[in-house]
């Protein structure tokens, strides 16, 4: 950092080009060379990914989504961001912005890095408030007691979860964002609280930052040569796990995959309605569902047509005891 640069921003750690990465190297190593075939790659993704939160350019927008059991390592990860970050990060539930123009908002001016630490099974995402912050949009924000302002964001959305949140918006630009992890094993290495305290020493984060310097430096030439999605070059197993969660973050399209099938029945839009909520209740999915938010998206997968004067699903069966 130097004043010459007229940045904002500024880690509040020392950057060290030699400095030692070995316990950073060793956490990556327990926490995704498990059932890894592609453990390398695995971890220069994660560095190039940690080391864009670190700065505020976002002209790649992107959606940071690490899911896994606890105790896999996302809250060490969080841990790591905190200490490199300090007052340049926000831990708050997303759901806490229902606007553009709420008090909360407000407290995002200046800020590199949103985090969501825990989202709950069938919570929703705030799809078009996550949407605007990943590709450094503008907000329009309403402080208490002043006038309300417009600024540009500058942080990264980060949801650390257990299970993939759902979302209700199907397009192709918010798939595109999404930049998904699946920890799976539990690290035998992050129950021993002293390797947690040397990752977590001043030592262990300039190692740390160190590679995730080196991995943004990789990332931002890649954007300018055109190689990649924008600059990422995606393992297989982040592919994966983005599409495990496309396919759970659309409730009603696991519905029609799971439980709509060629028949000889007929349903009204209610029938359909009870028992995507019979499913729902069968296989745990949470969340908030009116009929209507759920037929605007069924209608899409199967058609409701009339016949003899009456409007009804035709020829399919619904049934949430089929297995497959």
């Amino acid at each position: 950092h130097h004043p010459e640069l007229f940045l904002t921003t500024q880690v509040p750690m020392e950057y060290d080009p030699d400095a030692d990465t070995a316990e950073w190297d060793t956490f990556c190593e327990n926490i995704l060379f498990g059932d890894s075939l592609e453990p390398g790659e695995m971890k220069r993704h994660l560095e190039e990914a940690l080391g864009y939160i670190l700065q505020p350019w976002r002209d790649i927008p992107s959606i940071f989504m690490l899911r896994g059991a606890p105790q896999a390592g996302k809250t060490t990860i969080l841990s790591i961001l905190e200490r490199m970050l300090g007052d340049s990060i926000v831990t708050r539930k997303f759901a806490s912005y229902g606007g553009q123009n709420d008090h909360a908002t407000a407290g995002l001016v200046g800020k590199l890095l949103l985090v969501d630490p825990d989202y709950a099974d069938g919570d929703q995402l705030p799809d078009g408030f996550l949407k605007t912050i990943s590709e450094g949009g503008q907000l329009t924000v309403n402080p208490k007691g002043t006038d309300e302002f417009n600024f540009r964001v500058r942080l990264a959305p980060m949801i650390l979860t257990n299970h993939w949140p759902s979302s209700r918006d199907y397009s192709g630009a918010m798939e595109r964002r999404i930049l998904a992890w699946d920890f799976r094993t539990v690290p035998v290495a992050l129950r021993d609280d002293r390797a947690r305290a040397r990752l977590l020493s001043p030592e262990g984060l300039q190692g740390a930052l160190r590679r995730f310097v080196e991995g943004f430096a990789r990332l931002h030439a890649r954007h300018w040569e055109g190689v990649g999605r924008e600059g990422w070059v995606i393992p297989d197993e982040c592919l994966d796990a983005a599409e495990s969660w496309r396919r759970h973050r659309d409730v009603v399209l696991r519905f029609h995959q799971d439980c709509v099938r060629p028949g000889e029945e007929s349903y009204s839009k209610t029938d359909a309605f009870e028992k995507f909520n019979e499913w729902r209740g069968n296989e745990g999915v949470g969340g908030r569902w009116s009929r209507r938010g759920f037929l605007e998206r069924f209608d899409t997968l199967c058609q409701c047509t009339p016949r003899d004067g009456v409007r009804r699903y035709w020829d399919i069966e619904i049934n949430v005891d089929f297995e497959e």
